[in-house]
């Protein structure tokens, strides 16, 4: 299987977007090494499904963003998968994107943001880059996530 590269595009030589696109036939794919940590912030229960299925029960899955920065507080995580919008009177994933940032030097994860808003989604990117954290935009829909197996030594 071949893993799609992060393509770069943009409409200026100081302005560069870092949206994964796909490639003919398949999403970014995205492994997870085994044991690693993961918070999602979704707010949908079928995207809260499938990153149950990609992740397994070893994450954390928050629906909101005030959970989210408590998840945080109280733990530290390899990856958090960030959408944007998170429904009704749940907060807005910019939010725990502007926690993170203030919380850089003792999160040194990295950061999905699975955002279906572009324009949102890049606003989140920028404040998450800026503060040096290794952050990539790549839209629900276009996302894939490999997990690895640990392998048993006998």
């Amino acid at each position: 299987m071949t893993l799609n590269p992060v393509f770069r595009v943009g409409t200026s030589s100081r302005h560069t977007t870092s949206w994964s696109l796909p490639r003919p036939g398949g999403p970014r794919y995205i492994v997870v090494a085994a044991g690693a940590k993961c918070l999602v912030v979704e707010d949908l229960l079928h995207r809260q499904l499938r990153f149950r299925n990609w992740l397994g029960s070893s994450a954390v899955i928050v629906a909101r963003a005030d959970a989210a920065i408590q998840e945080l507080q109280r733990q530290p995580f390899d990856m958090v998968f960030l959408d944007r919008d998170l429904g009704l009177n749940a907060g807005y994933g910019e939010d725990v994107a502007k926690f993170l940032a203030e919380m850089k030097p003792r999160f040194a994860g990295r950061v999905y943001i699975h955002s279906a808003n572009h324009v949102a989604a890049e606003y989140m990117r920028k404040i998450l880059a800026d503060a040096g954290i290794n952050v990539e935009a790549t839209p629900f829909d276009l996302l894939g996530i490999i997990r690895e197996n640990v392998q048993s030594t006998k």
